[in-house]
């Protein structure tokens, strides 16, 4: 018998400036149950209001501590639904 299990993963890009540079970064949560788009939008606003400064490029200071911290300015968030069906185990008689 086959079994289907639904997941579910809700990813933020982070679209990031410092000076005249520009990065993106995206981040990806699992999550159950359902999503408004309110609830997103709201954590969106959140995320830009009050941690515009806590994610930061990847490899961000790995040399240079004194580099000016870089700021999102600007979130894209999507939600993807995936089904993944196993079958039961086949084997040779």
């Amino acid at each position: 018998m086959a079994t289907t299990v639904t997941t579910y993963t809700l990813s933020f890009t982070l679209n990031m400036v410092r000076g005249g540079d520009t990065a993106k970064r995206t981040l990806s949560f699992d999550y159950t149950g359902t999503l408004t788009e309110a609830a997103v939008e709201a954590v969106a606003q959140q995320w830009l209001s009050n941690y515009n400064k806590l994610v930061q490029p990847t490899n961000w200071r790995d040399s240079d501590t004194t580099e000016e911290e870089w700021e999102t300015i600007g979130i894209t968030p999507a939600s993807k639904t995936t089904d993944t069906t196993t079958y039961d185990p086949q084997s040779q008689a």
